[in-house]
């Protein structure tokens, strides 16, 4: 049960490039000659024991998103962490 659960929360590579795309799609819409969109995700788990027992349990999942969009050749970065 425990692998089921670890899958389900790490998102699949079509998820991420459908955020990419919303992303890409959006900054050209507002007037952005040319775009790069990186979308990352990570998952962290650390569990302590204390005499063979769970002392303490902790779990981080991270979406980011950093857009890098061109006006000419002008450029504005936007970071963006879910």
């Amino acid at each position: 049960w425990w692998n089921s659960i670890i899958n389900h929360m790490v998102k699949d590579q079509d998820y991420l490039k459908k955020k990419a795309s919303f992303c890409l799609d959006f900054a050209k819409k507002l007037g952005a000659t040319d775009s790069t969109a990186l979308v990352t995700h990570s998952v962290s788990e650390t569990v302590n024991f204390r005499n063979k027992k769970i002392d303490e349990s902790e779990r981080s999942d991270n979406l980011g998103i950093t857009l890098t969009t061109y006006i000419g050749k002008k450029n504005l970065v936007f970071l963006h962490q879910i």
